[in-house]
């Protein structure tokens, strides 16, 4: 395998784990106030299967729409982020970035 084509694969594998501790922080956050997702995606406007997608790491989350989640919530979103590289620093997620 070429380098660039193992560097893309290492590429799609760092982002699916980000994307998934992303959607753990969330869903952490959400059940701490208690919240349903439906109740929560009708605060926010997000359809409750697209919301879920996002809990569950399935998507590429903008950075505009994890700012409406954390209204949402009534969380700044570098409480979520902080979270983001704490998981990073402590190898939670791959350190493979190249």
């Amino acid at each position: 395998m070429k380098d660039t084509a193992r560097t893309m694969i290492m590429n799609d594998e760092l982002a699916d784990a980000i994307a998934k501790r992303l959607g753990d922080l969330l869903r952490e956050a959400r059940l701490n106030k208690k919240l349903s997702q439906h109740r929560l995606s009708d605060q926010v406007e997000i359809n409750t299967s697209y919301y879920s997608l996002i809990e569950n790491g399935e998507v590429n989350l903008t950075v505009r729409k994890l700012m409406c989640i954390c209204a949402g919530l009534g969380i700044r979103p570098d409480v979520i982020m902080r979270g983001l590289v704490d998981s990073l620093e402590t190898s939670e997620i791959p350190k493979q970035i190249h």
